[in-house]
């Protein structure tokens, strides 16, 4: 580990500013009791697993930092050793654009960038009657994780006891490797928008998270726009699909979908929509259309997501806010606002 004195300036502004960074996130003790001051413990546990990951990230990438302060050379222009310079504090190269965890657009991103991309945050929630998807979508300090699904998944699962302290079992299986199975719990679950957070057990090899999709990439997507459907339709590994959307304001009642035409099926639900592109989670598959009264038959291509933005809402408002991509910077701003 490098003494204080030898990081480079970045990495100093970052320690020097870790106790900002807490305030940010909300990490102080609220006075709580009862049933409601165990929610708030569960919340704020959650809340601290995933700053401590995230902060552990960031030293990882402090460590490969230089360690020198060296100037930077000026080249022949007068400021492409400061380009130089950027590249280096970026970690590899200068970001162009875009997501710097998506390969260069020029380039088609190859099967395993894909896999770790789109199917490796995925997992099947496995049952004896009933089967479901859900995404990984941040780490905690412990090697666990938090994910998101479908309340129908795990209702169909949990069945009439609606316990929700009872473990859910998860299967990452992926192709070459040996199955990870974990258990899980559910912390909170909304049968009317169709949502549910879990909280999943320690395991070496839980795998990367789903990049999240900001609110100003969200606000980008409409009729046309590539997408990836991942999931475990039927019960098998974790497979994905490609389409596009084909209605970016698709409503049920007062409840707002997307419509994607990448095939998808039983099983499905919980899983991810992803944006081609940049690869990051846009919207968690929640249904899809039969047609046919005795014997209904599943429209493969009218499948049903829920855009990233209502499920930014939903974590906000039950406490978890933290975990969209700005750090719940856009619930702040939604929530001054209202005052």
């Amino acid at each position: 580990m490098m003494s204080f004195r030898t990081r480079p300036p970045l990495a100093a502004a970052l320690l020097l500013a870790a106790p900002a960074l807490w305030a940010l996130l909300g990490l102080h003790a609220r006075p709580a009791s009862g049933a409601e001051g165990s929610d708030e413990a569960a919340r704020l546990r959650a809340r601290l697993a995933v700053a401590e990951a995230r902060l552990a990230e960031v030293e990882g990438l402090l460590a490969t930092l230089p360690t020198g302060a060296a100037a930077p050379t000026a080249g022949p222009s007068g400021d492409a050793g400061s380009a130089v310079a950027a590249a280096d504090v970026a970690g590899v190269v200068a970001p162009t654009g875009g997501s710097t965890s998506a390969p260069p657009r020029a380039s088609a991103p190859t099967p395993s960038f894909l896999a770790a991309h789109l199917l490796e945050p995925v997992f099947q929630v496995e049952g004896d009657e009933a089967v479901g998807s859900g995404v990984l979508v941040a780490r905690t300090a412990d090697g666990g994780g938090l994910a998101l699904s479908c309340h129908h998944v795990v209702r169909d699962f949990l069945g009439a006891s609606d316990e929700e302290d009872q473990p859910v079992p998860c299967l990452f299986d992926r192709p070459g490797e040996e199955p990870v199975r974990v258990a899980a719990r559910v912390l909170v679950s909304d049968p009317f928008l169709d949502l549910a957070l879990l909280e999943l057990e320690a395991h070496p090899r839980l795998g990367p998270p789903a990049p999240l999709a900001d609110r100003e990439r969200l606000a980008e997507v409409d009729a046309f726009s590539p997408v990836w459907t991942v999931g475990s339709p039927l019960g098998t590994i974790t497979l994905a699909t490609e389409g596009r959307v084909s209605r970016a304001d698709w409503r049920l009642g007062s409840q707002r979908y997307w419509m994607v035409s990448s095939p998808a099926f039983y099983g499905n639900s919980g899983g991810g929509v992803f944006l081609d592109g940049d690869f990051v989670l846009a919207g968690i598959f929640a249904k899809i259309y039969t047609h046919g009264g005795s014997s209904p038959q599943v429209v493969t291509h009218m499948g049903l997501a829920i855009p990233m933005d209502v499920v930014y809402d939903w974590l906000d408002e039950n406490g978890y806010g933290f975990l969209e991509p700005d750090g719940g910077a856009g619930a702040v701003a939604r929530g001054a606002a209202r005052r």
